[in-house]
């Protein structure tokens, strides 16, 4: 490997590289590398627009709110909240109640890939993530009590009927 390497540091460190050498070393470890041919497409124009943008009001409190009502631990995932709405803002414009979650979760569970049955509180992780372990860990996970059991029923049948029809 060292050998591949333009300065022959010994240190690990950003450094050049020398390009064919590398590509050689990947085809023999027998690693996938698309073979580069003209390209058509052009690069992405830089620099800066003018835009008008709505600013959610309210985000700070609603995430004190969420923990004072549930705690400080995160539904899921430990500790060090991001409050996540149950009702979509986006929709509502409300600051209805909500979970605290781990930022990448709480992306799942914006996206409809994670859901909450609201019999059981425990958390259900939508099919298409069956194959990645750090998610499918978090299946059956209970949440804490609290939430408006009506709320996450409505949320629950909207999301796993999606994922029916996947």
């Amino acid at each position: 490997m060292r050998e591949r390497l333009r300065d022959g540091a010994k240190q690990n460190t950003i450094r050049r590289l020398d390009h064919a050498a590398m590509l050689t070393l990947l085809d023999e470890s027998a690693v996938s590398v698309p073979k580069r041919g003209p390209s058509k497409r052009k690069a992405p124009v830089g620099g800066h627009r003018e835009a008008r943008a709505k600013v959610r009001v309210g985000q700070g409190a609603f995430r004190k709110n969420v923990i004072a009502r549930h705690g400080a631990q995160r539904a899921v995932t430990g500790p060090c909240p991001e409050a996540a709405h149950l009702i979509s803002f986006a929709k509502n414009e409300s600051h209805e109640d909500g979970l605290l979650l781990r930022a990448d979760v709480h992306k799942l569970f914006d996206r409809g890939l994670l859901a909450v049955h609201p019999d059981t509180l425990c958390v259900e992780i939508a099919p298409a993530l069956a194959g990645y372990h750090y998610y499918s860990e978090f299946e059956g996970v209970p949440i804490p009590e609290g939430l408006d059991r009506a709320v996450v029923r409505d949320l629950y049948l909207t999301v796993t009927a999606k994922w029916k029809e996947e």
